[in-house]
């Protein structure tokens, strides 16, 4: 579940995601816990490279975990530009992309392993695709896009051309270009 909330200003838009997941909040402490224990208090000793193995899934498990509690992306939109910021605890990591050079806006629906499915907003950049706004619903996308072509008509030449997406009855995303 992604919360968007979407602010504007004079010739600007700014859409703040916090990419929650309750699964992941719950259950990924529990299973650092387990792996904790058993490496702690197991009956056989680990060895040193049984602990560093545990030590880098765990970092990795842990970033997983607090960008899913406490992590938020924004996005800032103006005529020339579109700013992609991650925030993590302090941490900014910021992208400038020239709206002019932008190609090809879309939701991007990937499938990933066992019925895994990873959603996005994509757009080609300099011959290579970008995806921002990870884990984003498909209403969300459509109606950032929406957002962006009413308070910034002058975006309709790079941004009007949007592949809309819509759920299916079955569950699957459908998408419909413009």
């Amino acid at each position: 579940m992604t919360r968007c909330a979407i602010h504007s200003d004079r010739g600007k838009l700014v859409f703040r995601f916090r990419p929650f997941q309750l699964g992941v909040a719950l259950i990924l402490p529990l299973i650092l816990g387990g792996f904790a224990y058993v490496l702690l208090y197991g009956k056989e000793r680990t060895s040193v490279f049984g602990f560093v193995f545990f030590a880098f899934i765990s970092a990795i498990l842990l970033y997983g975990w607090l960008w899913s509690i406490a992590g938020t992306e924004e996005l800032e939109i103006t005529t020339a530009n579109l700013i992609h910021r991650r925030r993590l605890l302090g941490f900014v990591r910021t992208k400038t992309y020239k709206v002019a050079e932008l190609r090809f806006p879309r939701f991007d629906v990937r499938t990933r392993g066992k019925g895994g499915v990873r959603t996005s907003i994509a757009f080609t950049y300099g011959g290579r695709e970008i995806r921002v706004c990870e884990s984003i619903q498909a209403s969300e996308a459509n109606n950032m896009m929406a957002a962006v072509l009413r308070h910034l008509p002058e975006l309709s030449s790079a941004w009007g051309r949007y592949i809309e997406a819509s759920p299916s009855p079955k569950g699957h995303t459908v998408l419909n270009l413009k």
